[in-house]
């Protein structure tokens, strides 16, 4: 059944690969084309169970069974399900090592998982990426450049734009008040950042534990 105040609420989950098995049977003939094409066993269960873990979030939302969900592209690049009768959620899904997350709501979101435990020069990927006040904030710290990365794709995806070099450099993430804030992040275990975009007043449910707010400005 359908939740009651919908219009606002978004779902989300993360889950680690192995609980998030996929249904292939609820792939459309796009998604199997795209998972034929996988060469990597890792990279094919990962699609599937992001694909199925949001289709699980679409019945809970809208309470409408997640086999009858098939994926779609709207003109903004931005991921949707659309329900045999014509019911659409937008929906977002992101994968990292052996975890998946996935959200879905009534208005544009983007979601990213960032959990890769690798060690890299976190000051020179900051310096060379972001707006030059937030490099400061971030440093050589590998959990703020995750949260910082993951908050800024989170927005490309929101937008459809993608990540664009020039946009990336003047983004700025600010701490915001509940009513303000239009994105949110989680930390996971080892350093690992869940961040959301999506809009002020949205109603967050399934994320892993209380999140922190924020909002996004350009700077310039």
């Amino acid at each position: 059944m359908a939740h009651a105040n919908s219009k606002h609420q978004i779902l989300l989950a993360v889950l680690p690969l192995a609980e998030a098995a996929g249904q292939p049977a609820w792939l459309d003939a796009g998604e199997q084309a795209r998972l034929d094409g996988m060469a990597s066993p890792l990279r094919r269960r990962q699609f599937l169970a992001g694909h199925g873990l949001a289709r699980r979030l679409a019945e809970s939302l809208a309470g409408r069974p997640a086999g009858e969900w098939r994926w779609s592209v709207d003109d903004g690049q931005r991921r949707r399900l659309v329900h045999v009768d014509g019911e659409a959620l937008f929906v977002s899904v992101s994968h990292s090592g052996d975890h998946v997350a996935a959200a879905v709501g009534r208005k544009a979101l983007g979601l990213d998982l960032e959990c890769d435990p690798r060690e890299r020069d976190w000051a020179g990927l900051a310096r060379s990426l972001f707006e030059p006040s937030l490099v400061d904030g971030v440093g050589a710290d590998p959990a703020a450049f995750r949260r910082a990365w993951a908050l800024a794709e989170a927005e490309a995806k929101r937008s459809g734009d993608g990540i664009q070099r020039a946009w990336l450099r003047r983004l700025l993430m600010e701490p915001a008040n509940r009513p303000d804030a239009e994105a949110w992040t989680w930390p996971l275990a080892g350093q690992g950042t869940l961040a959301l975009a999506a809009w002020p007043g949205a109603t967050v449910e399934g994320g892993p534990g209380v999140p922190q707010a924020w909002r996004y400005r350009l700077a310039g």
